[in-house]
């Protein structure tokens, strides 16, 4: 599912806000002590990048961390090495940066605060409980009759990908494996905000703040990892993914209770995807 994987982690910070064992106005620091970021583009009156990253920034997208400068991060209970970031280009909060970095951050904060893996901690907490029964962070855990393989371009054709299966360390930024089932129940759960088949996983309010607009980003709004607009009076939730050899797009109608999702396992399919989701939602409006 590549990054619609996002709206999985986001979620699963707020249940441990809900559970009172995250404060997302704290540094991040107070619970990734390792975790340090260049301050050379941060004014020295307004202290270290790294006291001024907080939580609610890192699920925004509103640290300056881009899409590299991590040397290794691992998801589990034993941390391995975070190297200094350096390539700060703003202050942490002041503007929007799409950052896989970020997320996966956040997957290790999951780990941390948690006490189980990141991959253990999204399978216990949400997709077992909405019955999500074919999806996993793992490769491993994948049921292998039901794998498609990653297409690109070469020389004019479609060929597999050799870029497969995905490093783990990006779990928490795009290594969801999934199905049309499975990523229905997650449509139906965020249309019923946090709710399915009598499974809570979240609380209504919280589900709710998940769509508040933050940071204008991609001539859209976004919230706790969803990005929203207005379309002819609906509201619409959504969150694309691509990855090499895969595209996935997941659009929530909440005020219609209507959801698109759409998936493929090849890399030029972005163009085929993008005009089927808008041109359904336009219909429904």
């Amino acid at each position: 599912m590549a990054s619609v994987t996002k709206t999985f982690v986001a979620t699963a910070v707020m249940q441990l806000v809900e559970q009172g064992k995250i404060d997302l106005d704290a540094p991040i620091t107070k619970y990734l002590p390792y975790f340090k970021m260049d301050d050379a583009a941060i004014p020295r009156h307004q202290g270290p990048a790294d006291a001024q990253s907080h939580l609610r920034h890192s699920r925004h997208h509103e640290l300056p961390l881009g899409q590299a400068g991590v040397r290794r991060w691992t998801h589990s209970s034993v941390l391995c090495v975070a190297q200094p970031i350096k390539n700060s280009i703003f202050a942490p909060g002041e503007k929007f940066a799409y950052s896989n970095t970020a997320y996966e951050i956040l997957g290790d904060l999951i780990a941390k605060v948690s006490g189980e893996t990141f991959e253990d901690y999204v399978q216990h907490h949400i997709l077992t409980p909405l019955g999500m029964k074919d999806s996993t962070l793992l490769v491993r855990q994948a049921n292998a009759s039901l794998l498609t393989s990653p297409h690109v371009e070469e020389g004019g054709k479609l060929v597999v990908s050799k870029i497969f299966p995905y490093n783990r360390a990006h779990a928490p930024s795009s290594t969801l494996y999934s199905n049309i089932d499975d990523m229905s129940r997650w449509a139906i759960a965020n249309l019923n905000h946090g709710e399915l088949d009598g499974r809570r996983i979240l609380k209504r309010e919280t589900a709710e703040s998940m769509w508040q607009p933050v940071v204008s980003a991609f001539n859209m709004k976004e919230g706790i990892s969803w990005f929203t607009k207005d379309l002819q009076g609906h509201l619409l939730v959504m969150h694309d993914g691509g990855d090499v050899g895969f595209q996935s797009r997941l659009l929530l109608a909440p005020d219609d209770s209507v959801a698109i999702i759409a998936m493929a396992n090849y890399d030029s399919a972005d163009k085929e995807l993008s005009p089927v989701r808008y041109r359904c939602a336009e219909d429904h409006a």
